[in-house]
């Protein structure tokens, strides 16, 4: 069956069903897939005749550096350009150490699975090129520095992933199958775009900036129990419950690839567009002091602890309880239909885990009435400061609030999905409905709504052909939609739905050199139409590209050398990527 575990294991120690007939198409699609990118153990031992392990390790450097020029148009978005202004062209945005090490251990027909990673990545420490102290959305450190917890999320990071207990039990001569532990369930039939997979697990989100990244590749462990149970040859049930909650990670603020400077790791304020033409005025009025030196009454009525500082200020933001995340999963494997196609039904009952924007308390700045100057003449002298400083076609653009990160809970999800064998092609889709999910309204804050999302997808080995040894094409189009909202009530600069497609197509050459074979990725997305407010796929403007080419060599299954060039395309108004093309590189050792 297709509940897939994200990742390096042998086969046989997860297995999800007996049958092989209902395992055919799954490991057909999988076969394929590893090929691309799944290591050979390295270390596999047996300190008893009944006891195995296999232990794999793997070192790797990267760099990178950007390659473009800084668009205008991009580094005038006062709500978005700390990441863009924070590296010139030529800037080295990764200059990262990581290590990820993984074992497995076996005993009969039991097991545990332990994955751990760590990495250093001297690009986020020191100085930036940020040189728009006005525009900087820094509050803690200065405007040309990253924020500690920037630094965090992108500079240095060690942490455990996986962590559970597994085993296969014979339950009246059908196979139960049990996962206790940290770990990632997924769903669906997703290659490049996710659906419903997202609601089972968070992704690491840094991890999307390059295109052709699949899906699998970006999911993040959770405490759950799964289980899995063959009702019949050709009939399972699958269910999880979740104990542990965690939001997705997000390209931290003020990062090469972040376009936010209020969302989500490293965010503390936010300067709206409309305060950016009067900016050297609004902060003329702050530097005053009159707000920080008033009686606390009044300065608790303008909101002292708001304007202190340019722009909207970052409150507590309010995560998603660790319980209530559960799913259940149904598949059938019609042996005579076509070469034999599965299906699968799914409900899940999940909780947000993207961030979204909330902004509380927002108001505009106004003059206090006669009656208020008298009861308190403070008053008068902030209305006579407030009157000299900002020109009165901008006195309503001074805003007084905050914002914070909300997740919002019981979303509901209802899913299904087929994959089959259609001639020599691996052919794949799912279809979800999501109930009360987040989107944004006209103000960019988060509100509940019903979308919908398809995807049909592929995979083609086209063999030997005159290009390469082999040549294999993955692809997958998708479409979402927002239900029940009219265009005025989601965020203005948002489509009520969307469609995209991703794609890569790989040439492989085998021993170019003794023991190196070659592989040639070149991967893209495209956003056919639509800047849609109901997924990320789909979060660019009609005709956003992105295109990278790259070569990876590998020798005796051991080393791995790459080099790729990444890039983006399509206006700056659809696409704030649009100006941040990357050349990377990357070397890696595995034993």
């Amino acid at each position: 069956m297709k509940n897939k575990t994200i990742k390096t294991v042998k086969q046989d120690a997860v297995s999800h069903s007996s049958n092989n007939r209902i395992k055919l198409l799954p490991v057909a699609i999988a076969t394929v897939v590893a090929s691309m990118s799944a290591p050979a153990w390295s270390l596999s031992f047996q300190p008893t005749d009944e006891v195995s392990v296999d232990w794999d390790t793997t070192l790797n450097y990267s760099a990178a550096w950007r390659m473009s020029d800084h668009n205008d148009d991009l580094i005038g978005n006062s709500l978005g350009d700390d990441g863009n202004r924070n590296f010139e062209k030529g800037s080295m945005v990764t200059n990262r150490f990581s290590v990820l090490s993984e074992m497995d251990i076996r005993y009969q027909n039991m097991g545990a699975f332990v994955r751990g990673s760590a990495f250093y990545d001297d690009a986020y420490f020191g100085k930036n090129d940020n040189d728009s102290p006005l525009t900087n959305n820094n509050l803690s450190v200065a405007y040309n520095e990253f924020t500690d917890e920037t630094k965090d999320a992108h500079g240095k990071k060690a942490r455990l992933l996986d962590a559970f207990v597994y085993g296969n039990f014979d339950v009246a001569n059908r196979n139960l199958n049990v996962r206790v532990g940290r770990q990632v369930v997924n769903w669906g039939e997703s290659i490049f775009i996710g659906n419903i997979g997202l609601a089972m697990s968070p992704v690491d989100g840094t991890k999307s900036n390059v295109a052709g990244v699949e899906v699998k590749d970006i999911y993040l462990p959770v405490g759950q129990v799964f289980a899995q149970l063959d009702l019949t040859e050709n009939l399972s049930v699958a269910a999880y419950s979740q104990w542990e909650w965690a939001k997705t990670e997000t390209n931290a603020v003020g990062s090469f690839f972040s376009v936010s400077d209020g969302i989500d790791e490293g965010g503390e304020s936010l300067l709206p567009a409309e305060q950016f033409a009067t900016l050297e005025q609004n902060v003329e009025l702050m530097r005053q002091g009159i707000i920080a030196n008033a009686p606390a009454p009044v300065a608790s009525a303008v909101g002292a602890n708001s304007i202190d500082a340019p722009g909207i200020r970052r409150g507590k933001d309010i995560d998603a309880d660790d319980d209530g995340q559960w799913g259940l999963a149904f598949n059938y494997f019609a042996e005579n239909l076509g070469n034999g196609t599965e299906f699968g039904l799914y409900y899940i009952n999940y909780h947000e885990k993207t961030p979204a924007n909330v902004v509380r308390s927002l108001s505009n700045y106004q003059p206090y009435s006669d009656a208020a100057v008298a009861a308190n003449p403070f008053l008068s002298a902030l209305n006579t400061t407030y009157e000299s400083n900002i020109p009165a076609a901008n006195r309503a653009q001074v805003p007084i609030g905050t914002y914070h990160i909300e997740y919002f809970e019981n979303i509901k999800l209802i899913g299904t999905s087929f994959g089959t064998l259609i001639g020599d092609t691996n052919v794949g889709g799912e279809i979800a409905l999501r109930k009360d999910t987040t989107v944004l309204d006209q103000n960019g804050t988060a509100m509940r709504a019903d979308t919908v999302q398809a995807q049909l997808s592929m995979i083609h080995s086209f063999g030997v052909t005159r290009l390469a040894d082999e040549v294999l094409f993955t692809g997958e189009i998708g479409y979402n939609q927002v239900l029940g909202k009219d265009k005025d009530e989601i965020q203005s600069t948002a489509e009520l739905h969307g469609s995209g497609l991703a794609g890569m197509v790989t040439l492989k050459y085998n021993n170019i050199f003794p023991a190196t074979n070659l592989e040639v990725p070149i991967s893209f997305r495209h956003n056919i139409d639509g800047k849609s407010a109901a997924g990320t796929f789909t979060a660019t403007g009609s005709n956003s590209d992105r295109l990278s080419i790259g070569a990876k060599f590998f020798y005796q299954d051991q080393w791995e050398a790459g080099l790729s060039y990444n890039a983006y395309f399509g206006k700056a108004e659809d696409n704030a990527y649009t100006d941040r093309d990357y050349v990377a590189l990357n070397v890696k050792y595995s034993f």
